[in-house]
């Protein structure tokens, strides 16, 4: 899996905490803690849910960023990095929010946003490296090669995840790894780290696991003449924590020969990805050995008299401050991916080799179609194929691209001059539109609503902004999956957010564009003018505040963040049935109920007062006896007023 290599430390904890920690797991901390990304973030969706304030809804929505970059769903850490920000979680989430939209491809909106952060946080000089490293993808997107590449996914590898790590060993036999569930029992083969089954090396001639292990075996190297398989365990026991080690079996006819571990001098920790070059006497893999580069760099060991010798880290010509994982020989060339050498978004693929005199040259980045801004890796030269006329080479490699999850694709280099059909499967295109309109605030539900003009939209997140002028609606062209927040003002009216987002595209037959109609409301900054709290309805003879009224006290809530210096007036009103006793009472009753919620939601008691106006004020002067059921509704309701 694409993050298979931090798959060691998730288990770390597993023996100090006995088999049982998983039933013990109650918050999403603790999950989170122990790696266990998938279940913290359904744990941290219901803290977030219910949170009293929005300083608790921005750690847990930053954490659900962070749980959800760690499982590989970018679309939802886009969502949830900027949720965070705009709930003022500080300049982290920004960070977030930025490497998301890099990891999603939108490097322009990337740059705006990494430009904000520098001036936020002060790291300027981070956020210059960021936002060039953006530009150059762009100016990489746009940059036809002096090849065509023709990119198709294979879709014929079975799994109940992802698939990866392709390989042809002959020229008929294969092999990959895939997540595949236990038959026997699915919840005992399930990785708690993205909730999803353990990863197996399957043959892909009889489609079987090549081992019985019950726990995570991933990426794999094999020597073809000498039939050597080294592959990524996980079930090595060091003081009590479970690490990953490389192991070396040989295969024949699908089928192993005893497995071994690998044995590597000096090293104790987490050793993985290995790639074992065609002399059989050099070896290079990804460990997160302290004292390296970065996170997890790559090392190599030569053999001498059939024994490993101690491995040594391949410098920072090769590594990075952060991760070089899937290192594989091709030939003499070593490929591998890296998320900290200049790239388009997640780990991007690169090559290196010795020059004649033995130095590693500066990595090369192979650039799109084969990387993108999600996470490709394992690029295997298939060296049985068959080439056509103008095929200059066909390698498989591996991306979450397009579904989330991994997937394997076929890259075929063709001549520019050769004509190559494009790829069977179509792409449909898939457009959002809205439009925006903005009323005048009423006082109660008959009165007729004010379109107004000349408002003014401000980005949350880029600052960009943009005013309607004189039109009473406004057209946005929006990307689908990507939540939309803006300040909206116009002179003589408070200020007001806003929140909508648009919808991934759905499976397509043709060209689709949906179309949005959005209206909100716009309040007078007019003292003592009362305006309505839509939906704030109490049970009979009752004040205490239900469920279903929540929603109209969170947009006054919000409405006195935004505009911090106002101060209002909550009232309350009854129809004329009742004596006036009982209806100024009770009237009272649900006005102090609205007032001390929001007071409990973190607004001061100096900005709030209420008022229970009983029957006094009606909005519809009628004879009571007279009065119709739609007037008596109209004159039962919540309002509110600006004071001085």
């Amino acid at each position: 899996m694409k993050l298979g290599y931090l798959i060691p430390v998730l288990c770390s904890y597993c023996l100090l905490l006995s088999c049982n920690y998983t039933y013990k797991i109650r918050k999403g901390d603790q999950a989170f803690e122990v790696k266990q990304y998938a279940k913290a973030a359904s744990l941290y969706l219901n803290e977030f849910k219910n949170a009293g304030t929005d300083r608790e809804k921005a750690e847990k929505a930053f954490k659900l960023a962070l749980c959800t970059k760690y499982f590989g769903d970018y679309s939802q850490t886009l969502k949830w990095s900027r949720l965070a920000y705009d709930l003022n979680y500080g300049s982290p989430a920004l960070y977030e929010y930025a490497g998301a939209l890099k990891m999603n491809g939108e490097y322009e909106a990337a740059a705006d946003a990494y430009k904000l952060y520098g001036e936020e946080s002060g790291r300027l000089q981070d956020a210059r490296k960021e936002i060039n490293v953006c530009k150059l993808m762009a100016e990489w997107q746009n940059t036809p090669s002096d090849y065509i590449w023709k990119v198709q996914e294979i879709d014929h590898l079975k799994a109940d995840g992802s698939v990866y790590g392709y390989q042809k060993i002959d020229s008929s036999a294969f092999l990959y790894v895939a997540e595949r569930f236990n038959s026997e029992n699915k919840t005992e083969s399930k990785f708690e780290w993205s909730g999803r089954p353990y990863s197996k090396i399957i043959y892909g001639l009889t489609g079987e696991s090549l081992t019985k292990s019950l726990g995570n075996e991933s990426a794999y190297s094999f020597e073809k003449k000498s039939g050597q398989l080294y592959f990524t365990r996980c079930d090595e026991i060091v003081e009590n924590k479970q690490l990953c080690k490389i192991y070396q079996t040989s295969l024949q006819n699908g089928e192993l020969n005893k497995i071994n571990l690998v044995r590597l001098p000096s090293f104790e920790e987490n050793c993985i990805h290995p790639a074992i070059h065609h002399s059989d006497s050099l070896l290079v893999f990804s460990s997160d050995k302290p004292g390296g580069s970065g996170g997890w760099d790559l090392y190599f060991t030569t053999k001498t008299d059939g024994a490993w010798n101690t491995p040594q880290n391949m410098g920072s010509r090769i590594n990075s401050s952060r991760d070089e994982v899937f290192p594989i020989w091709n030939g003499d060339s070593l490929y591998y991916s890296s998320n900290g050498l200049v790239g388009m978004g997640g780990l991007d693929l690169f090559k290196t080799w010795k020059d004649s005199l033995m130095q590693w040259q500066p990595p090369q980045n192979l650039r799109n179609p084969v990387n993108s801004e999600a996470d490709d890796f394992l690029y295997f030269i298939d060296t049985y194929h068959d080439h056509r006329e103008g095929e200059l080479m066909v390698a498989y490699f591996s991306s979450n691209r397009d579904h989330g999850l991994d997937r394997v694709y076929s890259a075929t280099k063709h001549l520019r001059n050769i004509q190559v059909a494009e790829p069977s499967r179509p792409k449909f295109k898939f457009e959002v539109q809205v439009n925006i309109k903005f009323t005048e605030a009423i006082s109660f539900s008959d009165q007729e609503k004010k379109l107004l003009d000349s408002v003014m939209f401000i980005d949350k997140v880029t600052k960009h902004s943009f005013s309607s002028e004189y039109r009473t609606s406004i057209p946005l062209k929006l990307t689908p999956g990507l939540t939309y927040r803006f300040l909206i003002t116009r002179r003589g009216y408070l200020n007001r957010d806003i929140e909508f987002s648009a919808p991934l595209a759905p499976i397509l037959e043709h060209d689709s564009t949906l179309y949005m109609n959005l209206q909100y409301e716009l309040i007078p900054a007019v003292m003592h003018q009362e305006f309505l709290l839509s939906e704030l309805y109490y049970d009979f003879d009752k004040w205490e505040i239900r469920p279903d009224a929540v929603p109209a006290l969170e947009t006054l809530k919000t409405i006195l963040i935004t505009n911090p210096k106002i101060k209002v007036l909550i009232g309350s009103h009854t129809d004329c049935r009742g004596s006036q006793d009982y209806n100024r009472r009770l009237s009272t009753l649900r006005a102090q109920s609205a007032a001390n919620w929001l007071i409990q939601s973190g607004i001061p008691e100096t900005r709030i007062k209420y008022q229970g106006f009983g029957a006094s004020k009606p909005a519809i002067v009628c004879q009571c006896d007279q009065c119709t059921d739609q007037q008596h509704q109209n004159n039962r309701r919540s309002t509110f007023q600006l004071i001085p």
